[in-house]
This record gives structure tokens, sequence and C-alpha cells, in this order.
């Protein structure tokens, strides 16, 4: 359900500034070449989720730390694409 209405959210805003939607949609397509993986945002979040497992680290060791040193940092515009949803009841 979060998701849908993330979705919605965002497709409504992104409608809104076709231009600038455009412009982050090829950013992401750029960048998402960068990674060369083949597949949808699941399975690369599933296989980073059994990378993770397999190097080793019981459940009960998982921390933030741990998840804050396997995290990969999100290109700028991708935070500002996920940040619009909470910014709207701001404006």
């Amino acid at each position: 359900r979060s998701w849908d209405d993330f979705h919605t959210c965002a497709s409504e805003v992104l409608s809104r500034c076709p231009v600038e939607a455009a412009t982050i949609w090829e950013s992401l397509r750029q960048e998402s070449r960068k990674i060369q993986f083949q597949g949808n945002l699941q399975e690369l979040c599933s296989s980073r989720g059994r990378l993770a497992s397999a190097q080793g680290s019981p459940a009960a060791e998982t921390n933030q730390a741990t998840l804050r040193g396997s995290a990969t940092p999100l290109h700028p515009r991708v935070l500002a694409l996920l940040a619009l949803p909470l910014l709207l009841p701001w404006l």
C-alpha cells in the first residue's frame, strides 16, 4: 500500500513538471547503466541482502554500523525524487 501511495504521489508531482521529470528520468537511466545490473529494483535490493548475509555476519550482529557500511550512496537527483512526496504537504 505505501508503495502505491508513493507511486501515485510521485506521478502526480512529476506530471506537473514534465521537463524536470524527463531530466531526472534520464539521469536515473544513466546512473543505472553504471551499476550494470539487469533486473528490477526489488531484485537489486534482494541481491544486496543476500550478499550481506553471505558475508557471514549473524543476524543478531547486524546493526546500524553494518547497514551503513554496506549502503550505496544515492545520487542527489534520486534523493530529490524520493523527497518530493515528503515535501508536498509543506508546499
